[in-house]
């Protein structure tokens, strides 16, 4: 029998040490893992704190940059600084910012670049140290959000696709007023007025409010819709029947009528002005006003209709008439606008036209071969009196202001009644020829790149004005205006416009309707008194002079003198009279003057009377000062 030795198993356990060292590393491990999670969630509130800041930041930025109208643009952009607390849902967050002029690029040497600001905003937390800091910069320019619109649109007419505050002018109301308590235009249109305080609403025979101007004035433009037909070897005609296919149209808040039967407009479209700085069919007293800046600025065109082919079809302007090869796009609107420019005699701002236009006539043409018959109506006369031509103002109407307030002017009919035709043309040269813009009296004209790289400029009006003056502006240009004077029949010649990083040399050239020549004067700011062919022109001596305030200035007519430069300057907002040094504004055929100054400023006014080759001596200053109904004279 075998025997087997007996053989006991070994038992295997974990030891206290190992149960130690596993202890160890799990500890190890789950210190870890809190670590890592109190950092995930310490970075998880720093990211939404900075990003709370940064919403922070780029609202108070959007404050400025979200204001439509231009007033309470102005008044948040008043240059300082400003701060404010803010409790957020991560933090509590301290918000500053400021608000700096911008300087303009092209001139170092003038450090206020006119309405470029720039915004800094600082939105902190915590301990405010670079990593709780955010910091944002951002450069704004003032622009009219309608103006904007409209030129979405092409520049062909059409309404803009959103209204515009209008300077503040006008606005679209919603009411009724009783029929008995209006007025009756009486200029055709069958419209009324209602004057409710400082606002004037225009009515429809109902009584429903159409439109309410706000700023003290309603402005009318109003034309004649030609239609022009040229045949095969036949003499051009015109349709003097409203082209009612066609209507017109305000590319801005303001109302037209079309057609406007049995008078002497086919078309009249009104707007609101601003009263604010007085001037012509202001009422007197003291007022309170909305609009600023002149009021209502854009463009008046044609539509078109779904019945009517209208892409066979142009509108001509006076540059498309004058058949100098120069001419307008493919547009169915005229543009009216205010521009202010400075001292360097570049524009600086746009503002409203503030007055109102007669006889801003618009001419159709049908599509003849490949090209628009316009020229073939120079020299046009109407056929219901040969002795008047067919009126058509240029695609642009400007004024220029320089100095002083954007008063209302009374109503522009330069291109009414027997007006003749005159051209006016000549050469830009210097490194910002392209950027130069020539006006005669308020018609733009229009220039060009000639194939030896020289710039040009040829401007057509047709004006029953004895006296017509140039003006340039843009690029540094100069000189900056010319005077011509009667007789407007004789030759009208064309300076060279130099500008800056130009020669300094100047030519002539001339384009005209008429052969006899004549001479062009620069207007001069100098005050010095001088001869012509032997006859001395004497000082202006003007007095104030009226039957009520406000009083005008008037002086002896000046033997010799053709013109009187108007030099005038404006403090604003002053508690009594305060003198000013006066700069070149106008020029004026007659010997008087009316200033009209608006609550609590001056106007200082100095006269100067031209030949149009010479001036006189400047009379003394004289001053005008308005409170309230009060008027201070000097």
């Amino acid at each position: 029998m075998a025997i087997y030795p007996s053989k006991t198993k070994t038992q295997h356990g974990i030891g206290l040490i190992e149960v130690l060292i596993a202890a160890v590393v799990v500890a190890v491990g789950l210190m870890a893992l809190g670590s890592l999670q109190g950092g995930l969630m310490t970075s998880s509130g720093e990211s939404k704190a900075r990003a709370e800041a940064i919403k922070l930041a780029e609202a108070k930025l959007e404050e400025y940059r979200n204001n439509i109208i231009k007033s309470s643009f102005d008044a948040d952009l008043a240059i300082g600084d400003a701060n404010d607390s803010v409790n957020g849902t991560n933090a509590t967050f301290a918000r500053s910012w400021g608000v700096t002029d911008k300087p303009d690029p092209d001139d170092p040497d003038y450090p206020n670049g006119p309405n470029r600001k720039n915004i800094s905003v600082q939105v902190t937390w915590g301990a405010a140290g670079a990593d709780e800091t955010i910091n944002m910069v951002s450069e704004i320019v003032w622009a009219d959000p309608g103006k904007a619109t409209d030129y979405a649109t092409g520049g062909n007419g059409l309404s803009a696709n959103a209204p515009s505050p209008n300077n503040n002018s006008s606005e679209t109301p919603n009411e009724q007023f009783d029929p008995g308590t209006v007025t009756d235009l009486g200029d055709g249109s069958g419209l009324r007025k209602h004057v409710v305080g400082n606002y004037i609403y225009l009515l429809d025979s109902s009584g429903k409010a159409l439109i309410k101007f706000k700023g003290g004035i309603q402005l009318t433009i109003k034309g004649t819709v030609y239609h022009g037909v040229v045949g095969n070897g036949a003499t051009p005609s015109v349709s003097l029947t409203p082209t009612t296919s066609y209507p017109v149209t305000f590319s801005d808040l303001a109302y037209c009528v079309f057609p406007v039967p049995n008078t002497d407009a086919d078309y009249i479209c009104y707007f609101g002005g601003a009263c604010t700085d007085g001037g012509a069919g202001c009422p007197s007293g003291t007022h309170t006003y909305e609009a600023v800046n002149g009021g209502w600025y854009g463009k008046v065109g044609l539509i078109e209709t779904a019945n009517d082919n209208f892409h066979n079809k142009k509108v001509c302007f006076a540059e498309d008439i004058a058949g100098t090869g120069i001419n307008t796009l493919a547009t169915t609107a005229r543009e009216y606008v205010t521009r202010r420019i400075d001292a360097d005699n570049n524009a600086v701002a746009s503002e409203g036209i503030n007055q109102s236009f007669a006889c801003q006539n618009f001419l159709i043409v049908d599509k003849k071969g490949s090209g628009y018959p316009c020229d073939e109506f120079s020299d046009f006369t109407l056929p219901t009196d040969s002795t008047k031509k067919l009126a058509i103002p240029s695609s642009s109407i400007q004024r220029v202001l320089t100095a002083g307030q954007n008063v209302v002017l009374a109503e522009d009919t330069s291109s009414c009644g027997n007006t003749g035709k005159y051209v006016i043309s000549g050469t830009i040269t210097g490194s910002y020829a392209d950027q130069v813009k020539v006006l005669v009296g308020h018609n733009a004209c229009l220039t060009s790149l000639s194939d030896d790289g020289v710039w040009s400029y040829d401007c057509t009006i047709e004006t029953i004005e004895t006296s017509l003056t140039v003006t340039a502006y843009g690029g540094g240009v100069a000189p900056a205006t010319q005077t011509f004077t009667s007789p407007l029949s004789a030759l009208m010649p064309g300076d060279t416009l130099v500008t800056a990083g130009g020669s300094s040399s100047s030519s002539s050239s001339s384009s005209s309707t008429s052969s006899t020549s004549s001479t062009s004067s620069t207007s001069s700011t100098s005050s010095s008194s001088s001869s012509s062919g032997g006859v001395t022109l004497a000082t202006p001596a003007p007095a104030w002079s009226s039957t009520s305030d406000p009083k005008a200035l008037t002086w002896s007519a000046i033997n010799g003198a053709t013109a009187y430069k108007i030099y005038t300057c404006t403090e604003l907002n002053n508690s009594v009279i305060t003198p000013c040094t006066p700069a070149l504004t106008s020029t004026s055929s007659v010997n008087s003057y009316a200033p009209a100054p608006g609550n609590r400023d001056t106007i200082c006014v100095k006269v100067i009377g031209t030949d149009g080759t010479v001036d006189s001596a400047a009379s003394s200053v004289m001053c005008i000062y308005r409170n309230g109904s009060t008027y201070t004279y000097q």
